[in-house]
């Protein structure tokens, strides 16, 4: 079970075959093996780098140096020193990479593909919440008109202009670029690879797919912070309870139980078939044709059953179509994916997608700020 960056570690162990068979039930919050993609290694030099850099200056590390006489300085600093500084670091991401003995390929190229998958699975249960991208997007994105366009252009293969505009729309105001761009983060970020991994467990001949929604928000947080509504990680304070959710309202209160009863559920079940839990019986998660992404749409085709779990606003658990993007949202994914991974096999990749480790320091900096 895993979270964010948890759900992108476990989507990614669920494509490595050193790790088949050490576990047969999973269930991913918010993320998958494409929310983060791996690296190639150009990418981890450019990321490695700026943490290498930094603890070099930080301990006085004189910058002509030779590069492996920097590794031997490095090298003579005290371990807990070095840890403790680390830890002070506003930023610390460090991301997989292809390297030919763990991971072989692309994740963007293999998620889809089932039979990368164990064989021994039996039950993934993945999902996200309605507002993934509202605490992400004016870090990921663009805050204002003048700098959307180069967020597009990192996003948007040449000749899908049209598609991305007709999904996402074109901001006119500093209000509307951070919509689009929480919209957006939300979307490619964490929604289209919940999705991709989805759609490839549909495939499995043994493994059953439950799908989840999270629309539950918080009163305090939403009035502390108007318009985060149910935000990347609100699920976490309902998924573990404790002291840290006494703020809870009595009815968000009585949530915690209802979220919990259903991950034991899925952990516990003598088996799937078992559970009383929904699983999807369609052989696909595409959705009818929708023109805009802008609030989840229930596509109109009613041959889609309701067969999602939804963790609903009113505290109350219902139940909603397996996959709430519209198809031209997915098509443009799929599109934008296939175009990354051309530009990182030509070593462009730091060019193209979300720019991750800036994301996080300025995700990260705002944060501490803010606290």
């Amino acid at each position: 079970m895993g979270e964010s960056a948890g759900a992108v570690s476990i989507s990614l162990l669920m494509l490595i075959p050193q790790a088949h068979g050490l576990f047969r039930r999973v269930i991913l919050q918010s993320g998958g093996a494409t929310t983060s993609p791996l690296l190639k290694p150009e990418g981890v030099g450019s990321e490695g780098q700026a943490l290498f850099d930094h603890m070099c200056i930080r301990y006085g590390i004189p910058q002509g140096l030779d590069p492996l006489e920097k590794v031997a300085q490095l090298r003579r600093v005290d371990a807990k020193e070095f840890a403790k500084e680390l830890d002070l670091m506003e930023s610390l991401y460090f991301r997989p990479a292809v390297d030919g003995v763990v991971f072989q390929a692309d994740s963007r190229v293999t998620v889809g593909k089932v039979e990368a998958y164990d064989r021994g699975l039996e039950w993934v249960v993945a999902g996200t919440n309605r507002d993934e991208g509202s605490v992400f997007g004016p870090q990921f994105g663009a805050s204002s008109p003048a700098d959307f366009p180069p967020l597009k252009h990192r996003l948007c293969p040449p000749a899908d202009s049209h598609l991305f505009d007709t999904v996402f729309g074109t901001p006119h105001t500093d209000s509307e670029a951070v919509a689009v761009s929480s919209l957006l983060t939300g979307s490619g970020m964490f929604k289209y690879p919940s999705y991709q991994v989805s759609q490839a467990i549909l495939a499995h001949p043994t493994c059953r797919l439950t799908r989840f929604y999270f629309d539950t928000q918080i009163q305090a947080v939403e009035q502390a912070m108007p318009g985060l509504g149910a935000h990347h990680g609100v699920d976490m304070f309902f998924t573990f309870g404790g002291k840290v959710t006494n703020f809870l309202s009595e009815s968000e209160q009585g949530m915690i139980r209802k979220v919990q009863e259903v991950w034991i559920e899925v952990i516990t079940a003598q088996s799937p078939e078992s559970s009383t839990l929904p699983k999807i019986t369609t052989t696909t998660l595409l959705p009818s044709s929708s023109s805009s992404s802008s609030s989840p749409p229930s596509p109109t085709n009613n041959s889609f059953p309701k067969e999602a779990i939804v963790f609903g606003k009113d505290m109350q658990i219902h139940h909603d179509v397996a996959e709430r993007m519209s198809a031209e949202e997915i098509e443009f994914w799929k599109r934008s994916q296939a175009f990354a991974v051309e530009e990182t096999d030509k070593g462009r990749g730091r060019q193209v997608f979300f720019d991750f480790f800036q994301g996080i320091l300025t995700f990260t900096s705002t944060a501490t700020a803010e606290l």
